[in-house]
């Protein structure tokens, strides 16, 4: 089976964890929780991941950037379907 596209919603504000942080951001056992998930998703072999990214978006894109590159590099496209939404 060939996985075509993979979307990450990691656009959550955190706010339940009484945190000014992103929620993705938030560490467990050594790796971002947005970590946790695009190490799951890997072995899928995407042709594109794509994350859609809200609060704390410039430090998430950031993160994104270190942590997955290849993933970075499509994320910008999902970032205006989230900012759509709110509209």
């Amino acid at each position: 089976m060939t996985v075509e596209t993979v979307i990450v919603l990691a656009a959550g504000e955190g706010t339940r964890m009484k945190s000014a942080k992103a929620k993705v951001l938030h560490s467990v056992a050594g790796r971002s929780l947005l970590g946790h998930v695009l190490h799951a998703v890997d072995h899928l072999k995407a042709k594109e991941v794509r994350i859609v990214v809200g609060s704390g978006r410039e430090l998430v894109e950031e993160h994104i950037s270190h942590i997955a590159p290849k993933a970075s590099q499509s994320f910008k496209s999902a970032v205006v379907a989230q900012d759509m939404l709110r509209s």
